[in-house]
């Protein structure tokens, strides 16, 4: 990693306005898993409560504009995600 990047990085990180748990989950998001159970064991150990209220956490932090600033691509894909769950929910209980 070249100097350029890092200060760009730290500068974004400043820039952001985030929370440091707010910066760890984002980053925590980043990293694909291979299933939901790991996932979840994974929640458990690096922040210390439940897979429930790490998304709790999420959800509301994706809709942060400092989010957005933090890591503009990960927040629209997982807005994306969050938006084909609330469809495919809604045509279950529509039928």
């Amino acid at each position: 990693m070249n100097s350029d990047h890092a200060g760009s990085e730290t500068e974004r990180r400043a820039a952001s306005g985030l929370l440091p748990l707010h910066e760890r989950v984002l980053r925590f998001e980043a990293v694909p898993r291979i299933s939901a159970g790991s996932k979840d064991a994974a929640i458990r150990e690096e922040f210390g409560f439940s897979p429930a209220r790490y998304y709790q956490v999420l959800n509301s932090l994706i809709d942060e504009p400092a989010a957005v600033r933090f890591d503009p691509q990960l927040v629209g894909r997982l807005h994306r995600a969050r938006e084909r769950r609330l469809r495919a929910h809604a045509e279950r209980r529509l039928g």
